[in-house]
Formats: structure tokens, C-alpha cells, sequence
């Protein structure tokens, strides 16, 4: 038990590393995302309106 633990114990951390510099990375690659595609959407509903009323 306490050998599998310090066995897994740096793989936890590097693990556990990975994912925090993931999620800042993510979460500000996703947040420019966001903005393109909202903007994309916004677009993409002025048109289809625009073409819906005339």
C-alpha cells in the first residue's frame, strides 16, 4: 500500500502540474475562442435576420 503510493506519488504531481498549466492555457486559448465565435454567431444572426425580413 504505502510503496504503490509513493510510487504513484509523482506521477500525481506531474499529473497534477499538466493539468493546472493545461487549464490556464485552455482557459485562455478558450476564452480568445470564445470571443471569435461569439462574434461569429452575432454575425451569422444579423445576417440570417437581415435575409428574414427582406
Amino acid at each position: 500500500m504505502k510503496f504503490s503510493t509513493l510510487y504513484f506519488l509523482p506521477f500525481v504531481y506531474i499529473l497534477y502540474i499538466i493539468c493546472k498549466l493545461l487549464y490556464y492555457h485552455l482557459f485562455y486559448l478558450y476564452y480568445h475562442w470564445f470571443v471569435y465565435i461569439l462574434s461569429f454567431v452575432c454575425i451569422y444572426i444579423i445576417i440570417c435576420w437581415q435575409s428574414y425580413i427582406s
